[in-house]
């Protein structure tokens, strides 16, 4: 009845190292799932994609708008974005019902924390629980904005629930944001360590 596809490379160093790769899997992936869909008569289909294809707008912005025009470089986020445009390409020419969702940065129990290039979250638990100093970049002020994958879990119920299903592309976010500094001291506050940052 609906397909939801999560499958990709996510590490952006990993994409950016093996950009073959990263094309094969996030881009000509997502067109093997849709060409399968549209062969096996699954309309209802959710993508996921990312709150990365941002990278190049401006970060003054409050919020960033589905409807603002991207230029990704990077080959995480221009994978994810050429994705997105094939998504786009089988709503319009066979008619299904694609619905782009894009992840801000996703947070859960369970994630990898051995991962080489792990994200922020997981690299300071990393690194405090192996009694390490975790470097970061910057002066900590720079803000994200996190979601849970129970959320992510409860919109997937909602979409798969709707009458007619969207066929849009949606920031899937909290709309609060926790700068690098306060998620150091609430990772520390958890895992009671005393270590700092570097």
């Amino acid at each position: 009845d609906v397909l939801i596809h999560l499958a990709a490379i996510t590490s952006l160093p990993e994409c950016e190292i093996n950009k073959t790769e990263c094309i094969d899997v996030n881009v000509t992936g997502t067109v093997n799932v849709l060409e399968a869909c549209k062969t096996v008569g699954v309309q209802n289909i959710i993508f996921a994609s990312t709150s990365a294809i941002y990278e190049n707008n401006d970060a003054t912005q409050n919020a960033f708008s589905e409807d603002l025009n991207t230029s990704p470089r990077l080959f995480y986020s221009l994978s994810k974005k050429m994705a997105e445009e094939a998504c786009i390409s089988y709503r319009e020419n066979y008619d299904l019902n694609v619905c782009i969702l894009r992840f801000f940065n996703v947070v859960g129990p369970n994630q990898d924390i051995l991962r080489k290039s792990p994200p922020l979250l997981n690299y300071l638990v990393r690194e405090f629980i192996n009694n390490r100093i975790p470097k970061v970049h910057s002066d900590g002020k720079q803000s994200r904005d996190y979601i849970t994958v129970f959320d992510l879990n409860n919109l997937f119920s909602e979409i798969i629930k709707l009458e007619k299903f969207p066929k849009d592309t949606f920031n899937v976010a909290s709309s609060k944001t926790i700068s690098v500094n306060e998620m150091i001291s609430l990772v520390k506050d958890q895992l009671k360590t005393n270590l700092d940052v570097e």
